[in-house]
């Protein structure tokens, strides 16, 4: 009985949260890698595009 209330309360308690906030160490000045390619640019590309192709 205690296991299957505390169940519910849990259940409830993460049921709400939809989002996802991510935070990086460095942020890119501006988001065209052609006017100066930072280490900020680098990793935000490579985060975003070259770990989905692994």
């Amino acid at each position: 009985m205690i296991s299957g209330t505390a169940l519910i309360f849990y259940g409830s308690a993460f049921a709400g949260k939809t989002h996802l906030t991510m935070g990086m160490v460095l942020e890119p000045p501006h988001l065209d890698p052609t006017a100066g390619a930072a280490a900020a640019i680098d990793e935000v590309v490579y985060a975003n595009v070259f770990e989905g192709l692994t």
